[in-house]
């Protein structure tokens, strides 16, 4: 590998983390968009795509992949109290049932029996007393 093809990797993977970075801080925003990063991080839309393209990802999916694993890691939290709806918009959902049906497509469950596991490991898992 060529010296101006190291740096171009090196600045592309910078811009990687830098949209990575951004989407992370403005998950609970429901109108998390392209134009909205790009602008943000001092680039165009377009450089915005082609700089998510390599990873085989698009900007809406990476969006969606981080805020669903958001989510679970809340409902899994043994002190997660919020209602299961806030803690869905909290994450920038604004549509329940594309909620639930993305959820359910990557977790294979919906977020209410992961809270249940999560609180009762043993229930779960088919190891709790009868008695």
């Amino acid at each position: 590998m060529s010296v101006l093809t190291h740096r171009a990797t090196i600045r592309q993977q910078r811009r990687l983390e830098r949209i990575y970075a951004y989407v992370d801080a403005n998950l609970s925003d429901p109108d998390l968009s392209p134009p909205a990063a790009a602008r943000a991080l001092g680039m165009s839309v377009r450089s915005l795509h082609l700089t998510i393209a390599p990873t085989g990802q698009t900007f809406g999916k990476i969006v969606m992949r981080r805020r669903l694993q958001t989510c679970y890691a809340r409902f899994v939290h043994p002190d997660h109290n919020a209602s299961i709806c806030a803690t869905i918009f909290d994450c920038g959902f604004n549509n329940l049932s594309s909620f639930y049906r993305a959820f359910r497509e990557r977790f294979g469950a919906c977020p209410r029996q992961l809270a249940a596991a999560a609180c009762h490991p043993a229930v779960e898992r088919g190891q709790a007393s009868l008695a």
